[in-house]
């Protein structure tokens, strides 16, 4: 069912060590993940800093403060992000997706849950 997407089995612990590699370093060399990161490019021009919608650049997401990633297969959804700079980790998952409304359940409480974090 998974095909490209892997088919992966993965615990919380196993994706907050995953996603603070991921944004933390470990996976590229200095320069490339410099690049990586710096790549990220609103996807709504009315909210430059992704507050709102994500912004996404070569294989990672900005959300917020948080770099990271999504996934979903039917009936699930998960959501993965790192602040760098607060040192702040947060992984969701739902047994839900997509929601009713078509959207990502977990983005969407991933969303609240940070707006809570940086009031």
């Amino acid at each position: 069912m998974g095909l490209a997407a892997g088919a992966g089995i993965s615990t919380a612990n196993d994706l907050v060590t995953w996603v603070q590699a991921l944004v933390g370093g470990k996976l590229l060399n200095k320069d490339l993940q410099a690049r990586r990161l710096a790549s990220v490019l609103p996807t709504d021009p009315k909210d430059p800093k992704g507050l709102k919608s994500a912004l996404y650049g070569w294989g990672i997401a900005k959300f917020g403060n948080f770099y990271g990633h999504t996934g979903e297969l039917p009936g699930y959804n998960s959501f993965m992000g790192h602040d760098p700079v607060n040192g702040v980790t947060l992984v969701v998952w739902t047994n839900l997706a997509p929601a009713v409304d078509g959207s990502d359940p977990a983005t969407t409480i991933a969303r609240e849950l940070i707006g809570l974090l940086y009031a």
